[in-house]
């Protein structure tokens, strides 16, 4: 999500063509149900993950989903768009019981992470 900032500052983005194109990014876990927002990231220049190397896409995906209350004996799914959809990030939510949905784009995903529906 963009949070709308007009002035100078080395962590805002612009996004052509988005409804707020300049501003401040940040990644947040929403629920679709209830409308509870779980957590926020918000998306740095120069931001760095646990082990001191650059957080990827697939890493703060990974990160947001480890605030799931109760995530071990619940079944949740992570419903994404074709930006946060790759097989590291499937493969991360994989790991944390967290299973996920969503459009790729067919250069990004190997064959065989493809499963079709019966």
């Amino acid at each position: 999500m963009m949070k709308l900032f007009k002035g100078w500052s080395n962590v805002t983005y612009l996004m052509k063509f988005k409804p707020i194109d300049v501003g401040y990014k940040f990644f947040a876990l929403n629920d679709a149900m209830t409308g509870w927002c779980y957590v926020v990231i918000p998306e740095g220049l120069a931001e760095k993950g646990h082990d001191g190397e650059e957080w990827k896409t697939w890493d703060k995906v990974a990160e947001l989903c480890r605030h799931l209350p109760d995530r071990l004996n619940k079944v949740y799914v992570a419903c994404m768009d074709n930006y946060f959809t790759y097989p590291k990030t499937i493969k991360a939510l994989a790991n944390l019981n967290v299973a996920t949905v969503g459009t790729v784009q067919p250069s990004t995903m190997p064959p065989e992470m493809f499963v079709p529906l019966t």
